[in-house]
């Protein structure tokens, strides 16, 4: 997992995770937009799938814009990445099981979905900071 974590953070993986989030966000994001505009009350549905898009969104661009270095040191940041990316898939994974087979967005979300599975184990393989994980050099034997 931490190969993973790695292969998110390589240069080129944030740069095309980078241009196709701005393209995802073109796109997907105007749909989350206006299905997060609906009355939740009247359109319980397409309010959830709103949601859920625009926070796969904020999750995909928190991920592009912080390394797993600085995840580490941010528990609560990388967990509400985490979460992020993983209600973002969840929207992708409805929307997929939704669409007709011969529909044209089909490839996209495939795609989308494909990246946001990366992204997201990217982030689980993070290894946080703590007792067991301290960078702090190991005391040597009989100093006083």
């Amino acid at each position: 997992m931490s190969k993973l974590a790695a292969a998110v953070d390589h240069a080129l993986s944030r740069v095309l995770l980078g241009l196709l989030g701005v393209l995802v966000t073109a796109s997907i994001g105007v749909f989350a937009l206006g299905f997060v505009s609906v009355n939740p009350l009247r359109e319980p549905a397409a309010f959830l799938v709103g949601l859920g898009g625009c926070l796969g969104l904020l999750g995909w661009w928190l991920r592009v814009a912080f390394r797993s270095s600085s995840l580490a040191r941010r528990p609560r940041l990388r967990g509400a990445t985490g979460a992020s990316l993983l209600l973002g898939l969840a929207t992708v994974l409805y929307q997929l099981a939704r669409l007709p087979l011969s529909a044209g967005a089909l490839p996209f979300l495939a795609v989308v979905g494909a990246a946001a599975i990366f992204m997201f184990l990217g982030t689980l393989g993070i290894a946080g900071s703590g007792p067991n994980n301290s960078s702090k050099p190991t005391p040597l034997r009989g100093a006083a």
